[in-house]
């Protein structure tokens, strides 16, 4: 008797040791499994951490015929974010990515069966904890039954879930991540991803308008930077980093101490550091808190660099609105904006028009984590473009053939892969840089305080996005007493 995949991981996902013969290699056992079309109606799952439901499925039965297509079985989708932790910005936005997806598309989608397919969206906090989301990827797959896992931020976060996508054979769309973190896997190089693929940035774009943005404000070409010790830091700062080579090859002198521990209360061997060097511009690669404690014992300590960047850590307004008036001229990276010229492909409304739907449903300011919205498009405009809404190597199948304008720029894996450098002089234009990959935009930006708790994002630099148009020049930081 042959035993379907789904059922498999229905009946592996009751057993205790799920996530031991995950680790063990699942994936070889799943390759004998057949696949085969299933029903589903279930609009909740429990058990694990907080997971929640939303379902586009109406009280008509799936096999009735009323006025329009037949009905078909829901598409599952399953959504890893966090809604706790330093991350709890993406579930927040999520939410609200939902919310849009189930207003603007009540009743579900026509597929290529011709059948209408509602959606159910089923959601896993991870706490923004990587063991956590891949435990929470391994719950949707096996026991919540999704045909399709979502999850974006974070890197750790993000390659966590894609790697339980790929043993588990489960198709797995992600964005704002970076795609060489992405693609190049520390877990198995040598075997490519092949049901886990990204719309992301690359870390050579945001360099190039780092420095952009440091040429623009005059120093004497020092660099303190600021790093922290967690996977990402590592990664920014590693052995083939980018970010390194290409601020040496600018001709720029760089004082980088060992980094620090995550969560570390006292940064003032650091400052004195970068003083005791004369460094001008400072360059941290933290997470926000981190950031936030380092500034604020900067200023205290009298460290006024001419300029300050800073990546991961200053991609949320909120962020900022904590820092205060202190947060006036911080620069940093930008993965979306309302003032970029895209629109979703639902309802077609503008980025604009998307972070003022956000602010005045929630009352409170956009993020950037609106972006996950593309990530559903995207899935969207596969699954309608499908035959088979069972069959996992189909969805793969249409993926690798989509060509799609969203929030978040195009998405266009019908282009060829075009090799791209390993530093910073890489093809400004190649966008589809792996099989899995298809690059998003970034640019720089210059935050200004224009009233308490009013935080705006100035873009300064788009080096390798021309579309993305410039507000004006980096301004030299600003501090009182001057």
């Amino acid at each position: 008797m042959e035993m379907t995949r789904r059922e498999f991981l229905r009946l592996l996902g009751r057993g205790v040791g799920a996530w031991t013969l995950l680790a063990g290699g699942l994936g070889g056992l799943l390759t004998g499994c057949k696949e085969q079309e299933v029903s589903h109606t279930v609009a909740t799952v429990v058990g694990g951490p907080p997971v929640t439901s939303v379902s586009t499925t109406s009280t008509v039965p799936s096999t009735t015929v009323v006025s329009g297509p037949e009905r078909g079985k829901a598409l599952r989708i399953g959504l890893v974010t966090a809604y706790s932790g330093p991350l709890a910005l993406f579930g927040k936005a999520e939410d609200w990515c939902v919310e849009f997806v189930t207003s603007a598309l009540p009743e579900g989608i026509v597929c290529a069966d011709g059948k209408l397919h509602p959606f159910e969206f089923v959601r896993w906090d991870c706490g923004s904890r990587a063991e956590k989301a891949a435990g929470g990827a391994v719950h949707l797959v096996t026991e919540a039954d999704v045909d399709l896992l979502v999850c974006s931020g974070d890197i750790a976060v993000v390659n966590a879930v894609a790697d339980v996508a790929e043993e588990l054979l489960c198709p797995c769309l992600c964005n704002l991540v970076e795609w060489h973190a992405f693609a190049l896997r520390e877990k198995a190089p040598d075997r490519p991803l092949r049901f886990s693929y990204a719309h992301a940035y690359g870390v050579e774009d945001v360099v190039a308008d780092f420095l952009h943005m440091w040429e623009q404000v005059p120093t004497n070409r020092k660099v303190g930077l600021l790093v922290a010790g967690d996977k990402e830091g590592r990664w920014w700062t590693g052995e083939h980093s980018l970010l390194l080579e290409a601020i040496g090859q600018a001709g720029y002198e760089v004082t980088f101490p060992e980094p620090f521990p995550v969560s570390m209360a006292d940064f003032t061997a650091y400052i004195s550091e970068f003083q005791k060097n004369g460094c001008e511009i400072c360059c941290a690669i933290s997470p926000s808190a981190d950031f936030v404690t380092f500034w604020r014992q900067a200023l205290a300590l009298d460290y006024r660099p001419k300029t300050v960047t800073a990546v991961r850590a200053l991609l949320f307004p909120q962020v900022l609105a904590g820092l205060g008036s202190v947060a006036h001229l911080l620069t940093a990276e930008a993965v979306w904006l309302p003032s970029w010229p895209f629109s979703e492909s639902l309802t077609g409304r503008t980025c604009r028009q998307l972070a003022d739907d956000y602010m005045r449903k929630t009352g409170e300011q956009w993020t950037p984590a609106l972006a996950q919205l593309a990530a559903l498009e995207w899935a969207i405009e596969v699954f309608k473009r499908s035959r088979d809404v069972d069959s996992e190597r189909e969805f793969v199948a249409r993926l690798l053939e989509t060509r799609l304008d969203t929030c978040l720029g195009p998405i266009d894996f019908t282009e060829k892969v075009t090799a791209q450098g390993t530093g910073s002089s890489g093809s400004a234009s190649a966008r589809r840089v792996a099989d899995t990959v298809y690059k998003a935009p970034v640019a720089g930006v210059q935050w200004e305080v224009a009233a308490p708790l009013v935080i705006e994002a100035r873009q300064v630099s788009a080096v390798n996005y021309p579309l993305l148009k410039v507000a004006g020049a980096v301004r030299r930081m600003e501090y009182g007493g001057e």
